[in-house]
Order: structure tokens, then sequence, then C-alpha cells
């Protein structure tokens, strides 16, 4: 049980990237972005693709975030430049990027093993620090020191990008695109350059799916274009999930809000698989999983608020 819940959390890290760009998307600038779907896709095609080739895994993930950005800021240009609806223009982005994606990879599954990757990384950490990777003991519960090292490696990297947004989105320019998505028409009045913030958060979101795509495919034994279906509702979830914990309260909360939200959410789907209580496939139980966090606070609502149903004076 330790275990799991050890690699859990370190999915949870490998995910929290992708929470992050989905809030941005989704709370700050109001829309949910589709090409999310396909960016976390490139970045996990490119950084294999680079990792095929001998390139370092950490230059690999850094270029494949670059990528995403740069997919994200096609988005934002489609919305400011063409006019294009914001819901049609993801949804374009990701429709072409399914087809770029194929190509990079070659139409193939990436297979990880005989490459350098992170997590070879973090096998040889643990196997320097434990001698071997053999499963031990600690507090009774079966510990796996792969899974601890995983989480350690993950969890670094996704905690400096998100230490990186808050200091980005606390300077003049973060300021200027967090104003541009609560009150757009406040930022024109101001003299900002409001479509150019628009391409900005785009790209942020997008880079941060892609950075967590490079994680992903250099966890995972395999990796195919499909695995990348669906994870705009895996960004949702954990948007939604953290702001069942934290609400809507500061820029900051809601941010680390998003971010413990993906911690919880593949904990969830580590303990539900677990203990076998849905066998489903894992996009089924997310879609609950959303649905369920987007009726229970409205519901909960409704139950606390008291219903006058007696005769008025009159």
């Amino acid at each position: 049980m330790l275990s799991m819940i050890i690699g859990g959390l370190a999915v949870g890290f490998i995910f929290a990237p992708l929470a992050l760009g989905v809030h941005i998307s989704y709370r700050m600038l109001r829309f949910t972005d589709m090409s999310v779907d396909g960016t976390f896709a490139l970045g996990a095609v490119v950084a294999a693709r680079l990792i095929m080739n001998d390139v370092n895994p950490l230059t690999a993930t850094l270029l494949a975030a670059i990528a995403g950005a740069i997919a994200g800021a096609g988005t934002g240009t489609l919305i400011t430049r063409f006019g294009i609806q914001r819901i049609l223009a993801g949804i374009l982005i990701m429709s072409a990027l399914y087809t770029v994606n194929t190509f990079i990879l070659g139409g193939s599954t990436f297979e990880s093993a005989g490459h350098a990757t992170l997590q070879s990384y973090a096998e040889s950490a643990a196997t320097a620090v434990f001698g071997d990777l053999d499963v031990r003991l600690f507090l009774g519960m079966k510990v796996s020191p792969r899974s601890v090292f995983t989480l350690i490696f993950s969890g670094v990297i996704s905690l400096i990008a998100a230490g990186v947004l808050l200091m980005f989105f606390r300077t003049r320019i973060g300021l200027a695109v967090r104003g541009a998505g609560s009150n757009e028409a406040a930022m024109r009045a101001m003299g900002a350059d409001v479509p150019w913030l628009l391409i900005i958060a785009l790209a942020i979101s997008n880079g941060l799916a892609a950075l967590a795509g490079a994680m992903f495919i250099q966890e995972l034994p395999s990796f195919t274009v499909a695995d990348g279906v669906g994870m705009i509702v895996t960004g949702l979830a954990c948007v939604m999930i953290g702001d069942a914990f934290f609400g809507r309260k500061t820029f900051s909360t809601r941010f680390i809000g998003a971010l413990v939200g993906a911690l919880f959410y593949r904990t969830l789907i580590a303990v539900v698989f677990y203990l076998n209580i849905l066998s489903v496939d894992i996009r089924l139980a997310t879609a609950v999983f959303v649905t369920l966090a987007l009726v229970t606070p409205r519901l909960l609502k409704k139950l606390r608020t008291p219903r006058n149903t007696a005769p008025q004076p009159e």
C-alpha cells in the first residue's frame, strides 16, 4: 500500500505541470483549451525522438516543453490574429498535432528500455543509495526504491516549474497576463496589448502540458500517440479537485491547489485500481471524477440553502 501511494504521488507530480497549464487556460483565461491534448503528446514524442537520438534526458525534456509552448502560441495566434473562436482554435491545433506527433514518433511505439531517461536516472540514484532496486519493508509495508526516487525526481522538476511560474505571475508582464484574463476590457483601456498577452498565456499553458508529456513518456515502458488523448479531462479533474480543497481564494492558493489536486487525483486513481474497486479504463474513471467534482459542490450548496416554502404575508 505504501509503495502504491508513493507511486501515485510520483505520477501526480508528473501530471502537476499539466494541471498548472490547464489552470492557466481554464481559470485565468476562462476557456477550455483543447490543444492541451495535442501538446501533451507533442512533448512526449519530441522527448522520445530526442532520447532515441541519445540527447540528454533533461535537455530533451526542456526542448519538448519549448515545442509545446510554440504550439500553444499557434493556438493564441489563430484566436487573436485570425479571429477564430477559442474552442475551435484549440480543436484545430489538437487535430493537426495528432498527425504531427505520429510523424515525429515515426508511427511506432516508443520503448524506453535501452535509453537514458529520467526514469533510468532515478533507478541509478536508487541503486547508488540502496545498493539495489529490491523492495524493502518500511513500517511493515513494502517500499520500492525505484518509486521513491521517481517521486523525488518528478517532485523536484514540478516544484521548480511551479515556483518559477509563481514568480513570473508576480512580475509586470505576469500581472498583465492575469489582468487580461480577468478583465480584458480594462486591460485594453490601459493600453495593454491583450492579443500578445493571450498568446503568452497559451504558450506557457501548453509548454507546461508538453513538460508533463515529456516526463510521462520517460516513466512508462512504452508510449503511443493515442496515450495522449483525453489529457484535457485529466487536467480539469486536477483543477476541480484543487478547488474543492482550497476554494477560490488568492491566486497563489488556487495555483497551489491545482498542484495538490494532481497529487490527490493520481493517488486516488492508484488506490482505486489497487483495491480493484473499479475495473474500468482510466479515462472513464477520470470522467466520473470530473463529473463528481463539478456536480457535488452545487448539490451541497442546494442542500445548505434553506427553502422558504411558507406563504408570504400580504
